[in-house]
């Protein structure tokens, strides 16, 4: 009895108890309406002898579709199609039923069944509706609500707005929205009116008494909140976003969370990124993959993206012990059945690199260990050629000696027209894996990419600690640009761009619009809830060495071609010149020799020749 109970309490049981009630209801209604409420005894006679049959029926198939586990206070489009689907069933079923039975539907009037449907659905549609306008009413109270301006029109703003009428209308009046698009102007979501474009969002806070705005849009771009964010704070309004609906469905943001705070990586607005998982399983499922900089920010997300994909063995190299160490802790808590080696090796050694190849035999590599601070290894070149090109050419080597299907490299923006010694060592890298391509089983491959959202020692994480400090903000001027891309995203088209090269490419990401880093410090202000310039300064430092104002993301001789995905390009490749793997050997003997400055010298004039 206490099983029956728990199944269907009271509420539920009244309702399943009125849904079959119906059933009689209807089907005497439909006798009482095909006779102008006057029915004869004799026809009365032949409705109730076919009522056990209806019922019985009707009963049947409305446990069958499942109408008995509707929720009435969530009754929506949905619930009532299948209303309609448990109503056109059960007439049609009992018109067999009724024709089995003794051919009693030859005295059954051929209004009757058509009668019966609509009324069926008339009783327990309507109720369900009538139950939820009352229930709603009832939860909205009286108290003080907060005036709520919504920008944006599509399915996460609908969702949003659904939610702030049903669930959270006892504190917010939802007075109006907006939308990037003006033809939506004057038109309505669940009664409420679309009032103008972002453009307008200043006239609307003021004339409205507004006193918060949730943005529920993925279309509206980062600059575009950046400017909302600023109309906002300007009046003490409080502005919110919400997560995007695919995160809410994974989970990977609390569906608690229904609005939260504008984050630094809100103001890139980029669009989600759509891949084609089938081509990335199908590559990356079952094998032994081996990511290099593991413990780093791109390699650790590398990681937790193929984890997904069921690797045989992941196999996780690092240099730092204590980087190594947290990472693998992190990701066996979350992706426990993924088999994991952590492996602590610095890249450059040869002959550890050889053993780890000869042990795992990895299938697909992954290269991402770099140091990529620009002003550090500009004061540290040798090291940084060390790492960068020498490091990359052992990985690449023993996994061409040692039959790899697919070998990764991780670049950068900054290997374009380079200005430091970063960006020639990434840029000698990229000429080596093409030189390799040309020759090897091993497919490699090359992906560049800008700057990534809250990696270690990027430009956001500095400006919050800066923040928390109470400022100031430092840039080193005010005319800098950079390519910004969440970490996630950019890992997810690593992956992509993996799967569908063949060899000799180079993969450019799509990174949007360049940002004016004085325009992030700004809006990082205000998202602090402080004025900059007044309550938080801006002080311009000058440029570092190796710096450049701008990132470039092609050379003038690499043709943009289009790919498979929107937001991967390909870079067609210049031919190489002939000395090529001659001049790089001279500059790894160089590093080999101890000649470091000539390694750096040679280096730098091999880029400049390109």
């Amino acid at each position: 009895m206490k099983d029956f109970l728990k199944k269907y309490p009271p509420m539920r049981l009244l309702g399943i108890l009125y849904d079959l009630a119906c059933i009689l209801v209807a089907w005497f209604g439909a006798w009482w309406l095909r006779f102008n409420l006057s029915p004869p005894y004799n026809e009365l006679e032949i409705c109730v002898q076919a009522v056990p049959v209806v019922f019985f029926i009707q009963t049947a198939v409305y446990f069958l579709l499942g109408q008995h586990k509707g929720i009435w206070t969530t009754s929506s489009i949905r619930d009532l199609a299948n209303i309609f689907a448990v109503s056109v069933t059960g007439v049609l079923s009992i018109t067999l039923g009724l024709f089995l039975y003794n051919r009693l539907l030859l005295d059954v009037p051929r209004s009757i069944p058509l009668l019966y449907f609509l009324l069926y659905v008339f009783c327990v549609g309507g109720a369900r509706f009538v139950y939820r306008f009352f229930s709603e009413q009832s939860f909205r109270g009286n108290g003080a609500k907060d005036r709520v301006l919504v920008i944006g029109t599509d399915s996460s703003a609908e969702f949003l707005i659904r939610e702030l009428l049903h669930k959270c209308s006892d504190k917010y009046e939802l007075s109006g929205l907006m939308d990037r698009d003006s033809s939506k102007k004057g038109r309505k979501i669940f009664g409420v009116e679309v009032l103008g474009t972002i453009e307008e969002l200043e006239k609307q806070l003021d004339t409205l008494n507004i006193q918060k705005v949730f943005i529920a849009s993925s279309s509206i771009k980062g600059k575009e909140i950046r400017k909302i964010v600023e109309s906002c704070h300007s009046r003490n309004i409080p502005c919110r976003i919400m997560p995007l609906l695919r995160d809410l469905i994974s989970g990977t943001v609390n569906s608690i969370d229904l609005v939260r705070e504008i984050r630094p990586e809100d103001l890139l607005g980029r669009e989600p990124v759509s891949l084609d998982r089938k081509l990335v399983g199908d590559f990356l499922n079952g094998k032994t993959v081996l990511v290099t900089g593991a413990a780093g920010s791109i390699g650790s997300e590398l990681c937790r993206q193929i984890a997904k994909y069921h690797p045989g063995l992941l196999i996780a190299l690092d240099a730092r012990e204590e980087g190594i160490f947290f990472f693998e802790r992190s990701f066996q808590e979350k992706f426990p059945e993924v088999k994991l080696k952590s492996v602590l090796c610095n890249v450059c050694n040869r002959s550890l690199m050889e053993d780890i190849f000869s042990q795992y035999k990895p299938a697909v590599v992954f290269h991402a260990a770099a140091y990529k601070h620009v002003p550090l290894v500009e004061l540290n070149p040798v090291m940084g050629m060390k790492n960068n090109l020498l490091g990359t050419i052992n990985v690449a080597e023993t996994a061409d000696s040692h039959g790899a299907e697919k070998f990764v490299f991780i670049s950068t923006d900054k290997a374009v027209n380079p200005h430091n010694v970063m960006g020639v060592s990434k840029r000698l890298g990229e000429l080596y894996c093409l030189s390799l391509a040309s020759r090897s089983r091993t497919a490699f491959i090359v992906t560049r990419f800008g700057n990534v959202l809250g990696s270690s020692g990027s430009v956001i994480p500095i400006f919050q600690k800066q923040l928390e400090k109470g400022g100031p903000l430092t840039v080193t001027h005010p005319k800098i640009t950079r390519f910004f891309m969440c970490i996630a995203e950019a890992c997810e088209l690593v992956l992509q761009a993996a799967a569908m090269g063949e060899g000799g490419e180079i993969f450019v990401l799509d990174m949007g619009e360049p940002v004016k880093i004085v325009e992030l410090a700004r809006s990082m202000i205000r998202l602090a809830g402080f004025i900059p310039q007044k309550d938080i300064d801006i002080v311009f430092t000058g440029l570092r060495p190796g710096e450049k104002l701008y990132e470039e993301l092609f050379y003038d001789h690499e043709k943009t071609i289009s790919t498979g995905h929107k937001k991967i390009f390909q870079a067609r490749v210049q031919a190489l010149r002939d000395d090529l793997d001659l001049r790089l050997k001279e500059i790894v003997n160089c590093l080999e020799e101890g000649r470091c400055h000539e390694a750096v010298e040679k280096a730098r004039s091999l880029v400049r020749d390109f």
